[in-house]
């Protein structure tokens, strides 16, 4: 309704700008979306305070509301429920829209980023579960090859010798720079030679240092060789099981750091 008196128009603000105040104090800790519409009503140069206080209340339970989602989020992220996790990143990123130029509006990048992040999560899953079938049929292959083998922890280790032990020696290993103690019959190396070696990884050996202290080291036993034609395929499905525990590793990683 339009007002030709200036009078009447001024009356009328008025009031527009009282019914929207009480009508704030009363909704904005039910609904902050509809009180920032009734914000719009109020006349911020006549009525600065009065808009400012109301400002901060709809703001503060915004930000309790952001911060719910937030937790929410971190949630879900943690229960690998990625996609409901990113649902939740997508509601504050529509939230904070409502509050330019605040310390809400200043954490979109934030949010950018660990929607993002989620996005790779979503499809490294699909992606590890295919890695997980290839390493389960492989191993089952190897173990046709090789009977006796009991375990799927199949690898490859490159490294340095650091010592020699009644059923084979100790490796520190090129990659993680951790210690195995190595049982082989027949491939058996001298200190500070390089060695690598194809195996699988077998419980723990007690091995004293050279102070006489006790190390508990995983196991590694080497495979045994066969017929030339059979350890060709045995060296060839190694090979693809050790890259694809690598693969696997590094999507682990990512699906591991939260948000």
């Amino acid at each position: 309704m339009k007002y030709p008196d200036s009078k009447f128009r001024d009356r009328a603000n008025e009031k527009i700008s009282a019914m929207s105040e009480n009508l704030i104090k009363q909704i904005y800790a039910d609904d902050w979306r509809v009180s920032l519409e009734y914000l719009k009503k109020i006349n911020t140069t006549d009525n600065p305070k009065t808009y400012s206080d109301l400002y901060r209340l709809i703001y503060s339970t915004a930000n309790s509301e952001f911060q719910q989602i937030k937790k929410e989020a971190a949630k879900l992220d943690g229960q690998k429920k990625f996609s409901e996790a990113r649902a939740q990143v997508e509601k504050n990123l529509a939230l904070i829209e409502n509050f330019r130029n605040t310390e809400l509006e200043r954490q979109r990048q934030q949010l950018i980023d660990v929607k993002n992040l989620l996005n790779k999560k979503i499809s490294y899953t699909a992606k590890v579960r295919d890695i997980e079938k290839e390493i389960n049929e492989k191993t089952d292959e190897l173990k046709k090859i090789e009977p006796g083998l009991g375990t799927g922890d199949i690898v490859i280790i490159e490294g340095r010798v650091v010592k020699k032990t009644e059923s084979g020696y100790v490796i520190k290993s090129l990659s993680d720079k951790k210690l195995y103690a190595v049982k082989s019959d027949r491939l058996i190396y001298e200190p500070g030679e390089d060695a690598a070696i194809t195996g699988y990884k077998k419980g723990k050996t007690e091995i004293r240092d050279d102070a006489g202290n006790t190390m508990i080291l995983p196991t590694i036993i080497v495979l045994p060789d066969r017929v030339s034609a059979l350890d060709s395929d045995k060296n060839s499905i190694l090979q693809r099981l050790n890259y694809l525990k690598e693969q696997k590793g590094k999507i682990d990683s990512v699906l591991k750091i939260g948000i």
